[in-house]
């Protein structure tokens, strides 16, 4: 079952009415976690533990997703929650404890690890971070243990990636760069998609060597990308500063871009130049950085998880305040990435904004299309979040 009829779902059991964007509540109203294990929800994830053969592993997999729907977790353990921490609720503790105990064997025939890699988060989520690791660990043995299985490759290189954001999470940095040298290409997909998919990879490798302090893999990795005519990718300028500056061939962020002045065209080191500034003001803590959050995403986009994060901590208030991204498409135009993310939070008031933008310029407008898109994706969860 896809997450969107998951929603519908919860929504209608929860009593809450899908309603038009003029009949919703208030900007002011914030999201509210509720836990469906309270009830009687995780019967159905239990039962799939004790008897895996009695139980579909699809249909705990469904309940899992309607429970992160219900919290407002992100997609996956390193995403971002919807629902600020203040209003954030822990799963019954009795309930924790007996889903850590039985995810503790191997439940990977026929797809079952995809389930226990949705149970991973409900345990992360919980602080049962180790109890995660274990369990997954385990399918991953016993995946490997096994070649007749099909499709090994995409089951094994799933539970890496999510064991290296496992320990990534708990700070285990060398542990999690391991898993992560170890996550393979998806087969099975078409030469886009292989492409696509290929990129990512190599991305979170990088950030996992930055992360473990490998500063001279990670200048050899992001040198052909910072300075290629054919690849250049300016969200690596973060990762070659902190580099440049741990080896010691630099002072400051200024001097390691004076040494890239020689090597790129003017265009590319203008958009250097960009991402070097927004590298300045990620240095910031928060409460200073949060009025410059347009300035900083103009620069760089890898900080989008930080600044969804900030808006969604700072409130419904900060949100409607950054709102004028909408105003004209002018404005929408230069701050694409975060139009991005307050869509991304489904309030009302972003919803009133884009309506706005729809009348005062091209109702056809592809790039204004997008954006609503996301948002009403994202309204479905913000409604969920806040029925009473």
């Amino acid at each position: 079952m896809k997450l969107a009829t998951l929603v519908v779902a919860v929504i209608a059991s929860a009593g809450v009415r899908t309603t038009s964007l003029a009949a919703q509540a208030p900007c002011d109203a914030e999201p509210r976690a509720r836990c469906i294990f309270e009830r009687d929800g995780a019967d159905v994830v239990i039962d799939w533990l004790l008897d895996p053969n009695a139980v579909s592993w699809v249909d705990a997999e469904d309940v899992l997703e309607a429970h992160k729907a219900r919290h407002g977790w992100g997609y996956s353990i390193r995403s971002v929650d919807l629902v600020p921490k203040r209003s954030a609720v822990e799963c019954p503790p009795v309930i924790v404890d007996l889903l850590a105990d039985l995810a503790q064997q191997d439940v990977s025939a026929d797809g079952g690890h995809w389930t226990l890699i949705e149970l991973a988060l409900v345990l992360q989520r919980n602080g049962r971070i180790d109890e995660a690791r274990r369990a997954l660990a385990i399918q991953l043995d016993a995946i490997r243990s096994d070649p007749s299985r099909e499709r090994n490759g995409n089951a094994i290189s799933a539970l890496e990636e999510r064991l290296a954001e496992l320990e990534h999470c708990a700070g285990r940095f060398g542990q999690a760069l391991e898993h992560q040298r170890r996550v393979g290409p998806v087969s099975g997909m078409c030469g886009f998609g292989a492409e696509l998919d290929a990129n990512k990879k190599s991305r979170d490798l990088v950030f996992a060597l930055r992360s473990a302090e490998h500063w001279t893999e990670v200048e050899e990795a992001v040198a052909p990308l910072l300075f290629s005519t054919s690849r250049f990718e300016p969200e690596f300028v973060r990762v070659w500063i902190d580099a440049e500056l741990a080896l010691g061939h630099a002072r400051t962020s200024a001097e390691v871009l004076a040494s890239a002045a020689p090597r790129v065209s003017r265009q590319q080191f203008e958009l250097l130049e960009a991402a070097e500034r927004s590298w300045r003001l990620a240095q910031l803590d928060d409460g200073a950085l949060l009025p410059r959050v347009a300035e900083l995403l103009r620069g760089d986009s890898i900080y989008t998880g930080r600044v969804l994060r900030m808006v969604i901590e700072s409130g419904p208030a900060t949100i409607e305040a950054l709102s004028w991204v909408f105003d004209t498409h002018k404005t929408l135009e230069q701050n694409r990435e975060l139009a991005a993310v307050l869509a991304l939070t489904g309030t009302p008031c972003i919803g009133r904004a884009l309506e706005r933008l729809k009348i005062d310029g091209d109702p056809y407008d592809t790039a204004r299309y997008l954006y609503s898109c996301k948002w009403e994706r994202a309204n479905s969860t913000w409604l969920l979040l806040t029925a009473e």
